[in-house]
């Protein structure tokens, strides 16, 4: 038995050891991503809430904004790519600290590939997506809220992620910088711009009002976001696991809802903010408190 517990004990050493290593690198690049995603949504909400979302606005053009913002989004799903290379089962049982942050990156990305379960939260919202090309009637033109497509398909997101890592013969993979994408980008052969199109349909004349599955999406990511950031002042050393309870003390409320504000009526805002609010606890409980094992109150 003795010798059985130190086997044990050196192969977890070691596993700590090669998941420290390979990970540590990556979750610091995913926090520093994460915060420059909840900037970027908010700053979204900032832009509508300034009239700059307009059909000649900042996305109505495949200018900076929309290049940069698309960037600032989608990067933090590729470092989670680049860490799902490295991670197994074994290591998530050994450190609850990066369990947990590699649980909100999943949580992130499903979220971009969910607008029917995002349409379907109370208050449901009506969602039929057609593409330009099956769109006769031009219903997208006038009802871009219900037909427009507000998600990604998997298959699409993985493509479009996988454009964006780097491969280093000497250093391994990394995300592509953003000098990098917007190269990439401008290259009409480019296997990046084959698998952006899509995304680009995304954020194309995008508004909160105009396409509110989307916002319901991004404004989940934001508190998803803020949460990730937040874990750095949570105790995972003690035995008690406090940090489960911890972890739903979080106020994200407070912290995230007076950024998501984009109505210019302040008395409206209150009312659509709140209803995110709802929305994102909702999806936060089931994709990441029950999958953690935690109950909210």
């Amino acid at each position: 038995i003795t010798a059985e517990k130190n086997a044990r004990r050196d192969y977890e050493y070691e596993a700590r050891k090669r998941l420290y290593e390979k990970c540590e690198p990556l979750l610091f690049i995913l926090n520093e991503s994460a915060e420059s995603a909840f900037d970027r949504i908010t700053s979204l909400a900032r832009t509508a809430r300034e009239g700059n979302l307009t059909e000649d606005g900042w996305l109505s053009r495949e200018g900076y904004y929309m290049r940069s913002t698309i960037y600032i989004l989608l990067s933090p799903l590729v470092i989670l790519k680049l860490m799902q290379k490295e991670l197994t089962l074994i290591d998530l049982v050994l450190d609850p600290r990066i369990d947990v942050q590699y649980t909100i990156g999943k949580l992130i990305y499903n979220s971009l590939t969910s607008d029917f379960e995002f349409a379907q939260l109370e208050p449901s919202l009506k969602y039929k997506p057609i593409y330009e090309k099956d769109d006769e009637g031009k219903k997208r033109i006038s009802n871009p809220q219900i037909y427009c497509k507000q998600g990604i398909p998997k298959g699409w997101l993985d493509n479009a992620l996988q454009s964006m890592i780097v491969s280093e013969s000497n250093k391994g993979d990394r995300c592509m910088s953003f000098g990098e994408f917007e190269q990439a980008y401008e290259n009409e052969k480019s296997q990046l711009r084959k698998h952006f199109w899509v995304i680009k349909e995304l954020f194309f004349l995008f508004h909160p009002e105009s396409r509110p599955i989307f916002w319901r999406i991004l404004a989940t990511q934001a508190y998803s976001y803020k949460l990730l950031v937040s874990m750095r002042t949570l105790n995972f050393d003690n035995e008690a696991c406090t940090w489960k309870t911890e972890l739903t003390k979080i106020n994200l409320m407070t912290v995230v809802l007076p950024n998501l504000y984009w109505h210019s009526d302040a008395s409206q805002s209150g009312n659509f903010s709140k209803e995110l609010s709802t929305i994102a606890n909702l999806y936060l409980e089931k994709e990441l408190y029950s999958k953690l094992g935690i109950k909210v109150k």
